[in-house]
């Protein structure tokens, strides 16, 4: 665990000290990492889907399904929740309400500050939501230009149905990696408008002997993944439950595509198998409808996957969250299994 950690935050040990080492070569308005990549960072405006009818819910979902579709790489899906002065926060949004000329962005301030009145009475943590997708490019232009017409196609699927999108460039993204990774620091101090990356990393890092935690600035942190997911859940918000987990908690969707022809392949066998399997077990009613309701679903999937809006991902999601101290933390351990 203690090296999947280390990984996770990008935290590199030497024999004298634990250090941060962001795997980021640069940021502009696309950020370029280590490894090769491009990566384009948008903010996506949420929609209260408790006030929502399913009929409402099944669009939403569909703008989504081809907003996911429209782009053939991986992306990132990242829930993070921050902690804000909502009374201030909302008093700036008016006074640049007074500032804007363009109607979307008047529309999207007014999203957001209905947003934070939604939150003021629950808690002072906001839910933001970001999405991230990378190409793998040997030029930045051939790189801008394939994010930047991904980017496009998700802004339109999602803006149909009210969900806004802005994209971050250099000043939001640099702010963003500095409050995750100074979380007392940055309450004091403002990225200043000449910071590199060297200016926005922690000056210490901890990783307890356990593996399990890491600290920084007074904060534990400890993660968790998902290994395995329910048989079936609720068709819309089966998440929710984790979105109302009061405390500081931030969520990573990694969706990696896979290719739908071999999927369906490998359905189309399973049926056959399973529904061989539900012949020979005539004789044991309960192990007969097993099978049965087994191929059932593996029809199902492939009718699914013959929807040119619906993609396929191998999905990895990490759950972090952090306490003041390791007693704290356990008790919100526990309330996030509960979820």
């Amino acid at each position: 665990m203690s090296n999947f950690i280390k990984d996770l935050l990008g935290i590199k040990s030497n024999d004298k000290e634990k250090g941060f080492d962001l795997p980021i070569d640069s940021i502009s308005d696309l950020v370029k990492t280590k490894d090769g990549y491009y990566k384009i960072v948008f903010r996506v405006i949420p929609i209260n889907g408790e006030l929502l009818s399913d009929s409402n819910l099944e669009m939403i979902s569909d703008a989504i399904q081809g907003a996911l579709s429209s782009f053939e790489g991986r992306l990132g899906i990242y829930i993070q929740s921050e902690n804000i002065n909502i009374e201030n926060n909302i008093e700036n949004i008016d006074k640049l309400k007074e500032e804007v000329n363009s109607e979307v962005k008047l529309v999207l301030l007014e999203r957001q500050k209905e947003y934070l009145k939604s939150m003021s009475s629950i808690s002072r943590n906001v839910l933001n939501f970001y999405t991230v997708l990378e190409v793998k490019e040997s030029d930045y232009n051939s790189a801008r230009e394939i994010l930047n017409d991904g980017f496009l196609s998700f802004k339109a699927e999602l803006e149909s149905q009210g969900m806004y999108v802005e994209q971050l460039f250099k000043k939001d993204i640099m702010n963003l990696l500095y409050k995750r990774m100074n979380p007392e620091s940055s309450q004091v101090e403002p990225v200043g408008v000449d910071w590199d990356l060297e200016n926005i990393l922690p000056e210490n890092a901890r990783i307890y002997k356990d593996g399990r935690h890491i600290e920084i600035e007074n904060r534990v942190y400890r993660f968790f993944s998902i290994t395995k997911y329910p048989q079936s859940v609720e068709k819309y918000r089966w998440l929710r439950k984790v979105f109302s987990f009061n405390g500081d908690i931030n969520i990573s969707i990694i969706l990696t595509p896979k290719n739908k022809a071999t999927i369906m392949n490998e359905l189309s066998k399973a049926v056959n198998e399973l529904g061989a399997k539900a012949l020979d077990a005539k004789k044991d009613e309960a192990l007969r409808q097993k099978y049965q309701a087994e191929a059932d679903s593996a029809r199902d999937m492939i009718n699914e996957l013959g929807n040119d809006n619906v993609s396929l991902y191998d999905t990895n999601i990490t759950i972090g969250i952090s306490a003041g101290s390791v007693k704290e933390l356990n008790t919100l351990s526990n309330l996030l299994r509960s979820k």
